[in-house]
């Protein structure tokens, strides 16, 4: 019970925050994309611990965490890291970073609900008012803004490792190869879009639902400072997107970005005639993030790696409005 399947010592880990005391049941829990979660039972109350993946860095968590407890007095949805008793949020343990939150019971939220989308839309407008008037202290370590990253070479992934016959079998590799070109020197020609601090994967699975009722925004493992409308861009991506999944229902964006700025969310014209080029962006970075994985030896997700290249060509000529 007080180990994990990476070897660390769960127990050992809960104490740092609470001496002495004999933790109770833990248990693996579903979800983070980069992190192994476990909900554990301390004195009668329950928590979420986080042991972050290997190539997490201290510097990273210390953004993260310093930007979440700003946030939390201003969106109680966003639920602060546990301090131990010297005021640290942190631990390293066998070379991972492990940290500590409350427990929130509820339902992971559905883009496929309307109330859910309209409500998403609320939290995310709030989110953003919230975030804008946080000081970060400049960017996170290991988290390149869009206008600056190299996309063929990230910690996440190399495309001068990729397996480039396997990907030939999922995909046209020429096209592939010109959307690599293309669609990063089309992002460098963006200008005059608001930067700030950012959720960096804002979606249904990431929002714990009581009812109809947003109680907790999770998994700020892409927290960064970037464009605005990168997130509200694939906000809307995430939760407005048509049957076939590789592309956007027009009317549902419409309904959400209404929402979005009836509660106080901006959308210039400059960042909306971006959308298409930063949504089909975002499925290269996805499609690319897919082949490190494969090439970390956690996944062969081929499946999702089409989909995003069949949504970048369905992408190449998106307009809302």
């Amino acid at each position: 019970m007080g180990g994990s399947r990476t070897g660390v010592d769960l127990e050992g880990v809960i104490r740092h925050w609470f001496s002495g005391a004999v933790p109770g049941a833990i248990e693996r829990l579903e979800g983070g994309d980069v992190n192994d979660l476990y909900r554990v039972e301390v004195n009668g109350d329950r928590y979420v611990l986080r042991v972050g993946e290997p190539l997490t860095t201290a510097a990273m968590v210390r953004w993260e965490h310093q930007l979440v407890s700003r946030l939390t007095p201003l969106v109680p949805e966003v639920l602060a890291p546990l301090r131990m008793p010297e005021g640290a949020t942190f631990v390293e343990v066998e070379g991972r970073i492990a940290s500590m939150a409350a427990f929130v019971e509820g339902r992971r939220g559905d883009r496929l609900i309307a109330s859910d989308r309209d409500v998403a839309a609320e939290v995310l407008a709030r989110l953003h008012a919230a975030l804008s008037a946080v000081e970060v202290g400049g960017d996170r370590e290991g988290y390149p803004r869009w206008a600056e990253m190299d996309w063929r070479e990230q910690r996440q992934w190399s495309w001068a490792r990729a397996d480039r016959a396997s990907i030939a079998a999922h995909c046209d590799l020429d096209g592939f190869e010109r959307a690599l070109e293309e669609v990063p020197a089309a992002v460098l020609g963006l200008e005059g879009l608001p930067s700030m601090a950012i959720h960096g994967d804002y979606h249904a699975d990431n929002l714990l639902f009581a009812g109809e009722r947003v109680v907790a925004v999770l998994d700020w493992d892409w927290c960064r400072v970037d464009w605005r409308a990168w997130e509200t861009s694939n906000s809307v991506w995430a939760f407005c997107r048509d049957e076939t999944r590789t592309m956007v229902d027009r009317d549902l964006a419409s309904r959400f970005l209404d929402g979005y700025t009836r509660a106080g969310g901006e959308v210039l014209a400059a960042e909306l005639s971006a959308f298409g080029l930063l949504m089909r962006a975002a499925r290269l970075r996805e499609a690319l993030y897919v082949l490190g994985e494969m090439q970390q030896g956690v996944g062969t997700d081929w499946e999702y790696f089409e989909m995003c290249v069949e949504a970048m060509g369905r992408l190449a000529d998106f307009e809302i409005g």
